[in-house]
This record gives C-alpha cells, structure tokens and sequence, in this order.
C-alpha cells in the first residue's frame, strides 16, 4: 500500500517543490492520520468524509495508475474464465470495422470490459439494463408492433449463419444433455398419453398395415427425392391450442424442412 512518508513533511516544502499534497505524521483535530492539501491545508479525510485506508488506496491509484488497472483487468478476466483482449482505441475499432473494442479501463460501475463502438456503452453495463423488468415491458411492445421485420431479420440471418448456428446448437446439447432429457421426456409423455386416446378410435390391424405402407411410400419418396421425409400430422399432437389424434386420416407425408416450417403452430382450418 501507499507510504505517506514519501510526502513532503510541511507545507512550505510542498510549495517549493510544486507538490500537491503534504504529510506531518501528526493527526488532524479529528484524529485522522491523512495527507492534507498545500493549497488550503485542509486534511483529505476529514474533506472527503472518507477513512485513512480509502485515501490510502486512492495515493497508490494516483502514484501507480497503469500497473493498478493492469492488474485488476487480468484478474476481472481471470475469474470469467476468459482471456483478456486485446487493447485499442475506438478510432482503430472504427477503422476495422469492429461492433467492440477494448481499453484496459473500468467503466463507472468498475467493469473492466469492453465497450461498443457505437457509443462508448460498457457491454456489461447494457446487459444489466436490459434484463430489467422495465426494458422486458418496453421490448415486448416493440416486438408486438414490429413482429413482421423481426421474423424476416431472423430468417435472413438464419440463412447467412446456417452453418454457425448448427455448430452453436450441436455444442449446447453437448454441454446441456440433461436440460436435453427433461425436454425429450416431458414431449414424449404427452405424445405417448394422445395415441394411448387415439387407440380405441381405429383398428389395430388396419392401423398396423397403414404404418407399414405409410413407412414405404415414405422411404420411396427420399430414395427418388434425395431429401427427408417425415410422417407428419396434419393437426398436431402437442399443439398449444389442440391437441389431434393419432389416427391415419390425421397423418401425412411431408418434405423434412416443410415439417419443421408448420412445427406444431398451424395446421388446416385453424381458427
């Protein structure tokens, strides 16, 4: 920690050496063994309101201001568990045509991050903002008045990043197989609970027989095509607002990506 015995001793010595503080060793009227100003000789911790520590703390920022940031930014990053970037300024940010750069300096909130180019805005700082319950509120209403361009923005990107985003997801369900588990049993049981009701609606020899010719038409399909195929149906199963049967003049062969398309959100003659 800062030595105030490196301080001038009075406040003559102060002024001829150009210095902005001093030091006696002797406490202050309230009791505080402080630096005082050569200006007005008033004591640092009585003006601050702050304890001996604090301006201890603030001398070594002022005296080793470089190393004192360096260490607490490799440290900041240390405990993310991420590699520091590397530092630059915001006009060579401009220049490469990055959306981030990053100065070694805290924010006001003392996040040693980076910071957008767009407006100087600490990256943890407008996270913060946004997981706000009053920017939810203002966001569920753009998106309501703005759901059409948004969806098109999603598509757009979804078709640029194809392959990014496959990769993204294959190593999230790598890193989230029970999250995975739980999702896969809980839509299974409902599927499993909607055909046990179906089964007494059709019968089962004839069911059996439509299976293995739906099966062949289907394999058929992909053989000529060069494409997949699934067994869809046409009301869906686990739908949010209905929930079909799974008897055979409710199911249909459909192309793979036209499947996913419809998900479990359309279907014929919805209200």
């Amino acid at each position: 920690m800062f030595n105030f015995e490196t301080l001038p001793k009075t406040l003559k010595e102060a002024r001829d050496n150009g210095s902005q503080f001093y030091y006696t060793g002797k406490p202050c009227k309230h009791g505080h063994l402080a630096p005082k100003n050569a200006v007005k000789s008033y004591c640092l911790c009585c003006k601050s309101k702050k304890n001996e520590d604090q301006i201890k703390e603030w001398f070594f920022r002022r005296r080793d201001y470089g190393d004192y940031h360096k260490l607490n930014s490799l440290k900041y990053w240390s405990d993310k568990g991420q590699k520091e970037p590397k530092i630059i300024s915001k006009k060579e940010a401009i220049e490469s045509n990055l959306v981030r750069y990053y100065t070694g300096l805290p924010c006001p909130k003392n996040h040693y991050d980076e910071r957008y180019t767009s407006n100087r805005g600490c990256v943890v700082c407008s996270y913060e903002e946004q997981v706000t319950e009053h920017a939810k509120k203002r966001y569920n209403k753009w998106y309501i008045e703005n759901r059409e361009r948004k969806l098109e923005k999603c598509k757009e990107y979804n078709k640029q990043n194809y392959l990014k985003k496959k990769e993204y997801i294959n190593e999230w369900k790598k890193n989230n197989k029970d999250k995975i588990s739980v999702y896969s049993l809980r839509a299974n049981s409902r599927r499993l609970v909607n055909i046990e009701k179906s089964a007494p609606l059709v019968d089962s020899e004839f069911f059996e027989l439509f299976t293995f010719e739906i099966e062949d038409k289907r394999k058929y399909l992909e053989a000529i095509t060069k494409t997949k195929w699934n067994v869809d149906h046409i009301v869906p199963l686990k739908g949010k607002t209905v929930c079909g049967l799974h008897v055979p003049c409710n199911m249909q062969l459909l192309p793979r990506i036209e499947n996913l398309r419809k998900g479990n959100r359309v279907w014929p003659d919805m209200p």
